[in-house]
């Protein structure tokens, strides 16, 4: 009965492999020539996480390369447009005349001085506030905005740290009041109180 049953899984499995032939992956350096079986979705996805081995990428690789539709193809589904050499020289020169074209409409500078374009702009940059006016009016409000710039002597700027290097006076005034401490205000069981220890004087 088990047997049966193992015969028509196996003849499953064939019947799904030989549906499904876009999705096997030969792999030759495997023993015994395993198949890989993956579907679509599986495979998309060990390739997008990067989980797929390297010979199977190589394969896929081949595989995709071999499917590749030619440069006909592509042109009968109009995907490569098909154009002679002549037509995109046609096509190119077209381009050119619309750019000169739209260049020459271009307004040049005695014109915009006419049109009082390049005066107006003069203008309004020869009455342009100062700083102190735009703060007076709370124009400027941010440090950045009229922040001077200015040389200065370069030096070290990191913070100094003297209690990394006391003297020997500061040492033993140390000493002095953790003893001191020790003695008077820390609370020790009276039966381990030989085992304190002072700070030398």
């Amino acid at each position: 009965m088990g047997f049966d049953g193992a015969s028509d899984g196996k003849r499953t499995v064939a019947k799904e492999s030989e549906e499904n032939k876009e999705n096997l992956i030969l792999n030759s350096e495997l023993k015994d020539d395993l198949l890989l079986y993956q579907d679509e979705e599986a495979l998309n996805d060990s390739i997008i996480s990067g989980t797929l081995p390297r010979k199977c990428k190589k394969e896929l690789l081949a595989v995709k390369l071999r499917n590749r539709p030619s440069r006909q193809e592509l042109e009968d589904r109009n995907i490569f447009p098909q154009r002679t050499d002549e037509e995109r020289q046609e096509i190119r020169q077209q381009i050119e005349m619309k750019l000169s074209k739209r260049l020459s409409q271009r307004p040049v500078t005695e014109q915009e001085e006419r049109r009082e374009i390049k005066q107006r702009l003069t203008r309004k940059l020869n009455q342009r506030p100062t700083v102190d006016e735009l703060r007076d009016r709370k124009i400027l409000i941010r440090f950045s905005d009229y922040v001077e710039v200015a040389k200065a002597q370069d030096y070290d700027r990191r913070a100094d740290k003297p209690w990394m290097r006391p003297l020997a006076a500061d040492k033993a005034a140390i000493r002095k009041e953790l003893n001191e401490y020790k003695s008077n205000e820390m609370e020790v069981h009276a039966s381990s109180k030989h085992l304190t220890r002072f700070q030398r004087p």
